[in-house]
């Protein structure tokens, strides 16, 4: 029974990936009966109905590591916290939080200190030294100035990460340059009060 991890849940359908590929599956109705939500990260086995058009069905979820409510998402290895120099300025209350979070369920962080090209050298320097200091890894961004995105790729890889920040801090524009490819909406930030509209789906 091949086994693969669910990557994307859409309207009561799952994507699987596995070695053999991407597996649109519906979950066997015992979940539904158990109270059971498969989610994204969740560790699965299939079976496969139609080997040709990628559709199989989820037979049992595998035990979960962890699991977060705001995302729904199981077997997060860690969190990256996006977070921008400017246009917005830093919630530094908010990225307290979700720290407080990441240490209480285990998960380890990583810092993105975002549009790094809007601001001077030595202020974002100084925001990385703090976390850094405290044993945070930290990772300078643009992706204007395609600064930071090769780093990021490597703490990325293989792992089951969610992106989390403040609205307009750019974590879509993120995502899509990773991807290469305009896969989500991103939002400007209003002039009149650097405040994102949230947009990343």
């Amino acid at each position: 029974m091949p086994r693969g991890i669910i990557i994307k849940g859409i309207m009561g359908f799952y994507y699987v990936k596995t070695e053999d590929g991407v597996y649109e599956c519906k979950p066997r109705g015992l979940f539904r009966k158990n109270s059971i939500t498969p989610l994204p990260g969740d560790k699965v086995s299939i079976s496969i109905i139609d080997e040709k058009t990628k559709v199989g069905s989820i037979d049992e979820i595998l035990p979960r590591t962890n699991e977060l409510i705001r995302p729904s998402v199981a077997n997060v290895n860690q969190i990256a916290i996006v977070f921008s120099i400017k246009s917005p300025l830093p919630d530094f209350m908010l990225i307290d939080k979700i720290l407080l979070t990441a240490h209480q369920k285990g998960i380890d962080v990583v810092i993105l200190i975002n549009k790094i090209d809007l601001g001077e050298t030595e202020e974002w320097e100084k925001i990385e030294n703090s976390y850094k200091k405290i044993g945070y890894k930290i990772i300078p961004l643009s992706s204007l100035k395609d600064i930071g995105f090769d780093e990021l790729e490597e703490v990325l890889k293989d792992k089951v990460t969610v992106f989390a920040g403040q609205s307009g801090v750019g974590k879509s524009t993120i995502l899509n340059k990773i991807m290469n490819s305009y896969v989500m909406e991103t939002g400007d930030v209003s002039r009149k009060n650097e405040r994102g509209r949230h947009t990343t789906r």
